[in-house]
């Protein structure tokens, strides 16, 4: 998915509104064709602002609603995810026992050197 500004950066929700209503308007006047059966990414794009972000948009054709259906599913496929790993003194964690709490997950491996790095600070 697309990388924008976020309600949080310089300009804040206004401007953040104004880059979702400029690219609502120009899907609207130079609509996209599917790519290969599937939405164009600026519409997923703008799906991402609209559902994200909470920005509004008027933009009603197939392919935002395409987009819009896309994003609903991957949001439950999230939901649905579960999976059980062991901390670094073994003991282990199951994500869905942890639901509704804050959980960050710091993946690496021994053949990265950042992630080396990482793991030898503070030894």
């Amino acid at each position: 998915m697309g990388h924008h500004a976020t309600e949080g950066d310089l300009g804040g929700r206004d401007t953040l509104q104004a880059v979702t209503t400029t690219l609502a308007d120009t899907l609207r006047e130079h609509p996209m064709p599917d790519e290969r059966g599937r939405a164009p990414e600026p519409y997923f794009e703008l799906a991402e602002l609209v559902r994200y972000e909470h920005m509004r948009t008027f933009l009603r054709s197939p392919e935002f609603s395409e987009a819009m259906q896309k994003l609903e599913a991957y949001d439950q496929q999230r939901q649905r995810a579960d999976f059980t790993l062991s901390d670094i003194n073994g003991k282990k964690w199951t994500l869905s026992r942890l639901r509704g709490k804050v959980v960050i997950l710091n993946f690496w491996a021994t053949w990265c050197p950042p992630c080396r790095k990482e793991t030898h600070r503070g030894q």
